[in-house]
């Protein structure tokens, strides 16, 4: 049995831009962060009956993924974004 919770930081998104600066109209930069919780579970068997063996596993998995924070820029005209760092570094 596996039970597990998990934060992954600096989820990296490509990021689209308002101008194009030098030729680049978006950036890869730190997007989200995210918390996983699951469980996974395996049992087996195995019985010997005369001449007979066999063998059973069973397998169970669940999990849940939540983003916790998540810090692509605000769009300002339609489907384009504009990007504005923060002292801490985080893209709002």
């Amino acid at each position: 049995m596996d039970v597990y919770n998990k934060n992954s930081a600096d989820l990296f998104a490509l990021i689209p831009k308002d101008d194009a600066t030098h030729g680049f109209y978006s950036v890869y930069a730190n997007s989200a962060e995210m918390n996983t919780k699951g469980i996974d579970l395996q049992l087996n068997g195995q019985a010997n009956i005369g001449r007979v063996n066999w063998q059973a596993n069973l397998n169970y998995s669940h999990n849940r993924n939540r983003v916790t924070r998540y810090l692509m820029p605000r769009a300002t005209r339609g489907n384009v974004y504009r990007k504005v760092f923060k002292a801490a570094g985080d893209v709002v």
